[in-house]
């Protein structure tokens, strides 16, 4: 499009466009907003031809997005969300903002900093409300605050893209726990620390790490008895048998006055991971988001240090 059209390009359509591209769904799109059937299938005839694309095609198991469709998306939003902002976001004070922030991060730290969290926000900006997602994978959550599913990411993110802002918050290592029984020494030797079941946190559901390539180095090898998606369900697990586990070291602080836990040094460095923060460039000035953020930086760097 050239900028002379843009004058004839109705704003209201590219509302359309958003609701269609989110639900996929003509009906859908109508319901989202309160339109008719037809009037949503003649806006999405007029979007055909403002963008020169189908835009929505019909395939085996309903509508899907043309290529073109999926690289509307985020610019998009971006702008949408851009617009409302000049309309209608006045410059409130932090006591009167009333959002909803969306998160996503692991159920630990989760566990340990989203209640100070909303307590800090209890006190600071009551009108905030929080939506925590459980992280998945980077590559994923990136992408979700890319099309504006989430507006904060904490995790270990590595390189992100160019219109993704990174905060490094600290580096975090391991310790290993067992059951306050177990036999295991407090710096048990290779072969000892091999000897026993290993419990592995994966989201994905893998029976191994970059830590297994380490023990192979040395020649040795560990059994991963069971992997499990949750680091909560950890120590329950170690609690009750014969398994071990690395877990990171702020979370063994959380549960260091646990009586049916113990803790040892693992015989090979198990290295250490970086704790980021991230969010879309377009949130770098939506106060909410940026308030949400600077709490949980401060929360996050008190707990890890």
């Amino acid at each position: 499009m050239h900028q002379k059209n843009l004058r004839a390009i109705d704003l209201n359509l590219l509302v359309i466009l958003d609701a269609l591209l989110t639900e996929r769904s003509v009906t859908r799109a109508a319901a989202r907003l309160y339109l008719t059937q037809p009037a949503t299938s003649h806006a999405l005839e007029r979007l055909r031809l403002l963008f020169q694309d189908p835009l929505l095609e019909r395939r085996k198991g309903g509508m899907a997005l043309t290529a073109r469709a999926e690289e509307l998306q985020a610019p998009l939003r971006e702008v949408l969300e851009e617009l409302q902002r000049l309309v209608h976001m006045p410059d409130l004070p932090l006591s009167e903002l009333k959002q909803t922030v969306h998160l996503a991060m692991p159920d630990f730290p989760a566990a340990l900093v989203v209640p100070q969290l909303w307590a800090a926000l209890q006190d600071t900006a009551p009108g905030i409300n929080l939506v925590v997602h459980n992280w998945t994978d980077n590559s994923l959550e990136i992408a979700r605050l890319q099309k504006g599913e989430i507006s904060l990411v904490l995790s270990t993110l590595g390189a992100v893209p160019a219109d993704v802002e990174k905060v490094h918050i600290a580096q975090e290592g391991y310790v290993g726990i067992a059951a306050l029984q177990h036999p295991i020494a407090e710096y048990p030797g290779v072969e000892e620390f091999t000897s026993y079941p290993h419990v592995l946190m994966s989201a994905k559901g893998s029976q191994a790490s970059p830590f297994d390539q380490q023990l192979a180095a040395l020649g040795h090898q560990r059994r991963v008895g069971i992997s499990i998606s949750s680091f909560l369900t950890v120590p329950s697990i170690v609690e009750a048998s014969n398994a071990i586990a690395l877990i990171p070291r702020s979370m063994a602080r959380h549960w260091s006055n646990s009586s049916k836990l113990k803790q040892f040094i693992p015989p090979v460095d198990a290295g250490s991971f970086s704790v980021d923060m991230a969010w879309h460039k377009r949130r770098s000035h939506d106060k909410a988001v940026q308030l949400v953020a600077e709490l949980l930086l401060g929360i996050m760097q008190r707990n890890l240090a």
